[in-house]
């Protein structure tokens, strides 16, 4: 947050004020007092004076009458001057204590605003319509690397590449013009040592008190191990895919009702239909009564137990009507609270081999009766 320089409480000067006025007014009502008691001396020595030298006693008390009108006058205006001031003075105290209730209320929200941006995680910033930086927080200071000062009007083309600047100008521009928050999943920033993180933005358009426009506001997000993770989990799902599409054998994954799920181009192979065919399907739809109950007793043990199993073949009707021989192995599939939500398990054609082992069978039936004879 930028330092502020220091300046003079507003509320001393509202008080200097007030006890100058206050001074003022009390101090203008000694002279005007002095002022009517000069003249009023002055007039009755110099009525006094004539009267000595020419006696008239109705004369002399016309004089005192006029004397005391005339001296009269000016503590009268001074009352309504000192009593119109010390209304004033009084408004103003009223309106000054206002203010300061006020302003004790807004420095209350302030800091109270100000503890809550400096408490969360996420950074706060506020740019001007260039897009320099104005205003942060120190969550933004620490996602960024740089310091306090480093960041102070630093625009945000200078910690981004090029591709970047120009997507952000964009958005930036399409706030300012609809006046409605945006939100960038993807914001990618370079870090002070040049590392490249991943923010989440979100941000909104500042306006003043007449309603135009002065700058952007948001919060960021630092989403790079989140992002991180995703690419691993992308890598890794590529990896597998592209053993189970390379391997020989059928990969099928069925929900608890033995309905197809996920598969392999193999798995479509053995049962020579296509994946639109096979998908959403139940297993038992391409067999026999016979070994559908097979296939159903060895997923119901599974099932039960909670154990892999392999090592049962069945027999399956291929889409040309033609007879295969499988043999499946099939695991149990357990999602991340420990429920069992489908099963998964390798599939091999095993067709030749039994073709094979019937041969060995037939000749070696041959030959036992040949032996007989």
């Amino acid at each position: 947050m930028a330092e502020k320089k220091p300046q003079k409480d507003s509320h001393q000067n509202m008080d200097e004020v007030e006890i100058s006025d206050r001074g003022s007014g009390q101090n203008l009502m000694v002279p005007l007092v002095v002022i009517a008691i000069v003249i009023l001396l002055s007039m009755f020595l110099h009525d006094w004076s004539r009267h000595l030298l020419h006696p008239n006693i109705t004369a002399w008390k016309s004089h005192l009458i006029t004397i005391f009108f005339a001296s009269l006058l000016p503590i009268i205006v001074a009352y309504f001057i000192l009593r119109r001031k010390n209304s004033l003075i009084e408004k103003m105290g009223k309106e000054v204590g206002e203010y300061k209730q006020k302003e004790k209320v807004m420095q209350g929200r302030e800091e109270k605003y100000s503890m809550i941006l400096e408490s969360i995680e996420d950074g706060y910033f506020e740019v001007d319509l260039s897009g320099n930086l104005t205003f942060c927080n120190d969550a933004l200071v620490q996602i960024s690397g740089y310091s306090r000062d480093e960041l102070m009007g630093m625009n945000n083309r200078e910690y981004t590449n090029p591709e970047m600047a120009k997507k952000m100008y964009q958005v930036f521009s399409r706030v300012y013009e609809t006046g409605k928050p945006v939100k960038v999943m993807d914001y990618e920033v370079i870090r002070k040592g040049g590392t490249t993180i991943f923010l989440e933005m979100s941000t909104s358009l500042m306006r003043d008190l007449s309603g135009e426009p002065i700058g952007f506001r948001g919060v960021l997000r630092d989403i790079t191990e989140r992002k991180e993770a995703e690419k691993a989990l992308q890598e890794s799902e590529q990896k597998y895919r592209n053993i189970l599409e390379n391997i020989e054998d059928g990969y099928y994954e069925v929900d608890m009702n033995g309905n197809l799920a996920f598969f392999n181009d193999a798995l479509c192979k053995i049962y020579g239909r296509s994946e639109s065919e096979l998908m959403g399907k139940n297993l038992r739809e391409f067999t026999n009564n016979e070994n559908a109950k097979v296939s159903y007793d060895v997923f119901n043990t599974v099932n039960t137990t909670g154990k892999r199993t392999k090592g049962v073949d069945w027999e399956i009707l291929r889409k040309d009507g033609t007879k295969r021989y499988v043999e499946p192995s099939v695991s149990p599939i357990i999602d991340s609270s420990g429920q069992q939500i489908g099963f998964r398990g390798i599939l091999r054609d095993i067709t030749e081999r039994k073709q094979m082992d019937e041969k060995i069978r037939k000749l070696l039936a041959s030959f036992g009766e040949a032996w007989t004879r």
